[in-house]
């Protein structure tokens, strides 16, 4: 481990060369990751029709649509 070591600090070459090649590797990472300039933020929204005969809207909203929502 010594000598790894010290051929690393005087072997310059070597951790620019390294340096380059994470350099390298980093920016081909990030020009191939799926960035998207402006994320859709909004909810998932999904429209509700429900019909229950022979009942008011009211009811139909309270007792069918807002469950289904939920």
């Amino acid at each position: 481990m010594k000598t790894l070591i010290e051929k690393l600090v005087h072997g310059r070459a070597v951790i620019v060369g390294l340096i380059v090649a994470y350099t390298a590797a980093g920016v081909m990472a990030l020009r191939s990751l799926p960035i998207e300039a402006y994320p859709d933020v909004t909810n998932i929204q999904a429209e509700v029709v429900t019909l229950w005969p022979g009942h008011p809207a009211a009811e139909d909203e309270k007792f069918v649509t807002i469950p289904v929502e939920n």
